[in-house]
């Protein structure tokens, strides 16, 4: 995950308006990271495999 991404970012882009997007995310931890910021979308070559994870 990119240093500088965290929640706080997440909220200030939302504030703005935006919805915050990532890809492409293949690994489950980074993807829970990355739900738990509050990423609108995330993009990733295993959806399925997410998806299952976390459903």
């Amino acid at each position: 995950m990119h240093p500088g991404l965290d929640a706080a970012l997440v909220d200030a882009v939302h504030r703005a308006g935006r919805t915050f997007a990532v890809w492409t995310v293949d690994n489950p931890f980074r993807a829970r990271q990355l739900m738990h910021c509050g990423v609108d979308a995330i993009t990733s070559n295993r959806a399925a495999h997410l998806r299952d994870r976390f459903s």
